[in-house]
């Protein structure tokens, strides 16, 4: 199966003056922002900085285990491909911009491409490794605007007074930051957008999906989800998903590594999977029967215990390994039967999303833990 780096040897010599950026290239440069490159950028909207220049500057052996995504091997090999690349080694980046704020359960993290045909392409990172950034992915069920949908939509109107077209992209959470400030800006920069990726993103609040301002924009977005998509079918959109086939299993299917290319376009499918419809249903049924001060609650009780490790990231868990995960359960247990219960599934989701290498550490605990858990609570299965 071909994907993205298979893109890059078949196509890397065809500049975009030639053959116009499409959504494979915003997958790319999507990608390549999950790479810590900010302190290498310029901070400000200027001409830029040679995308060829920050990654000879770039030193993957000196970025922490902890700040690492689990992509970050292939995330490497793509960046060297892509400035190697006549398509993409001319392409500048500026106004790089990072903020993780534990306060705010905030992550974010963007920066703007100057393309060669003279188009920005702004791009904004899904979700890290962080606790905080995993937090606020929860918090979308239940905020009306999240701390960074706020700083997504300041870094848009950033553009304001700019001439040039732009498009506008990110993966998972960094899509709904993309559609999010689409749709939130002030009017002179939304008369700039050309397009808005959204790459297997969560959608949004039922309010702000039925808003005017939305429906006005979504002839500009470009949603591609894999056909057993988790993430990208959470909460509303009202876009026309366009189905990309990933070789990939389950939760894996959401790395776009995994997404079949070819030429210089996707490998779209006719259909969700049987697994993609189910957890479709699943998804909606949960979402109508649980309202928002539940769906708080209970992401205040999941991060709670998760906080009891002491830990910032979830690679920070990784290093400490059974000590984090004895904390953790441990508080847990203050927790109220039912919290427990799906705490604890979503704690083992979440640690096995992360690429951890907690998984023997947790078996040998959890097995313990949960035969006990079982048994005190039988109305819950496994």
């Amino acid at each position: 199966m071909t994907n993205i780096l298979d893109y890059l040897d078949w196509r890397g010599d065809i500049r975009m003056e030639k053959d116009p950026f499409n959504t494979v290239d915003a997958i790319i440069l999507s990608e390549i922002c999950y790479l810590p490159l900010e302190h290498l950028a310029p901070k400000a909207f200027c001409i830029g900085k040679p995308l060829l220049e920050i990654a000879k500057a770039f030193q993957p052996d000196a970025v922490k285990t902890s700040e690492k995504p689990l992509t970050f091997q292939d995330d490497v090999i793509l960046l060297k491909k892509a400035v190697k690349s006549e398509r993409f080694r001319s392409v500048r980046i500026m106004g790089a911009k990072r903020i993780t704020d534990p306060a705010q359960n905030v992550q974010f993290a963007a920066f703007t491409c100057v393309l060669p045909t003279g188009e920005y392409y702004i791009t904004f990172r899904g979700t890290d490794s962080s606790i905080a950034g995993w937090k606020e992915d929860f918090s979308f069920s239940y905020e009306n605007e999240t701390a960074g949908q706020r700083y997504a939509t300041e870094y848009l109107n950033s553009h304001d007074g700019a001439s040039h077209e732009l498009l506008i992209g990110g993966h998972s959470k960094g899509g709904n930051f993309a559609v999010y400030a689409a749709v939130s800006c002030v009017p002179r920069v939304k008369k700039l957008i050309r397009r808005i990726y959204s790459f297997d993103s969560p959608g949004f609040r039922d309010e702000f999906a039925a808003s005017e301002a939305y429906h006005a924009m979504l002839p500009l977005i470009v949603s591609v989800i894999p056909q057993s998509s988790l993430i990208g079918q959470i909460l509303t959109s009202h876009t026309e998903h366009r189905i990309v086939h990933s070789h990939a299993g389950g939760i894996m299917q959401h790395f776009m590594y995994s997404w079949e290319i070819m030429r210089n376009h996707p490998v779209y499918t006719e259909e969700l999977s049987r697994l993609g419809v189910l957890i479709n249903r699943t998804l909606r049924h949960w979402l109508s029967t649980v309202d928002d001060d539940s769906r708080r609650s209970l992401t205040e009780a999941l991060f709670d215990v998760i906080s009891a490790s002491d830990a910032d990231t979830f690679g920070e868990i990784s290093q400490n390994k059974l000590k984090s995960v004895k904390k953790i359960y441990a508080a847990m247990k203050a927790l109220d039967p039912d919290q427990q219960w799906v705490v604890r599934k979503v704690i083992k989701k979440l640690i096995s999303s992360s690429g951890l290498a907690l998984r023997t550490e947790i078996r040998q605990f959890t097995k313990r833990e949960d035969k006990e858990w079982l048994t005190m609570h039988p109305k819950h299965p496994d």
